[in-house]
């Protein structure tokens, strides 16, 4: 299923992570916080922050997130799950070898701007 925009349980599951997570809507960086999606009422606007004021927003709006050093945007995250879902369709054929190697991007958390 195509990410349209990104909701707050999406946000949320970087958040719980202890990364710094920013959203850019209209032009601006907002960061936003966990206890700001925690106390959500309405789950189509946000609450983020610009040099520590509060900015309101709607989720569709966000062009794309800032999660640490790394940027996601919905064609992007589009394209990741069309390439995971193909993988899946094509593991049925393929045997695992025995490389344990993994991506360890490192992200630098200090690395957003506000």
């Amino acid at each position: 299923m195509p990410v349209t925009y990104f909701d707050p349980s999406y946000l949320k599951s970087y958040l719980q992570t202890g990364i710094k997570l920013a959203v850019f809507v209209d032009g601006s960086y907002l960061t936003v916080s966990l206890d700001d999606l925690n106390n959500l009422v309405d789950t189509k606007k946000g609450v983020g922050y610009i040099e520590g004021k509060p900015v309101e927003f709607d989720y569709r709006d966000i062009d794309h997130l800032k999660v640490g050093s790394l940027t996601f945007s919905k064609d992007l995250l589009n394209k990741d799950q069309d390439i995971a879902k193909k993988g899946e369709e094509g593991s049925k054929d393929v045997k695992p070898d025995n490389d344990t190697s993994s991506d360890t991007r490192s992200i630098d958390s200090d690395s957003i701007d506000s």
